[in-house]
């Protein structure tokens, strides 16, 4: 309970986060300041968190912390047993 209550305010303080400066604006090339999307869409942020996403990957997998889901077993034409006669 206590993890989804910090994570409620946590996104709220940042979706507030612009309502405090309404004027605040970047100037420059779209890539490196987010367009009208803003500058969470920017070339630096991307390549900011792309990194450390990398890092922890590799890591989690190299030590044997990331599960495979199990395959799904395919039916395979002629194998369905409701379609047999008895």
């Amino acid at each position: 309970m206590v993890t989804v209550i910090a994570l409620v305010v946590s996104a709220l303080l940042f979706g507030a986060t612009p309502l405090v400066n309404v004027n605040a604006t970047l100037s420059g090339p779209a890539p490196l300041t987010g367009g009208t999307f803003g500058p969470e869409a920017n070339l630096l942020a991307l390549l900011v968190c792309l990194g450390p996403t990398a890092f922890w990957l590799r890591r989690a997998a190299r030590v044997g912390r990331i599960r495979h889901r199990p395959r799904r077993a395919v039916a395979h034409a002629g194998s369905d047993s409701s379609s047999k006669t008895k």
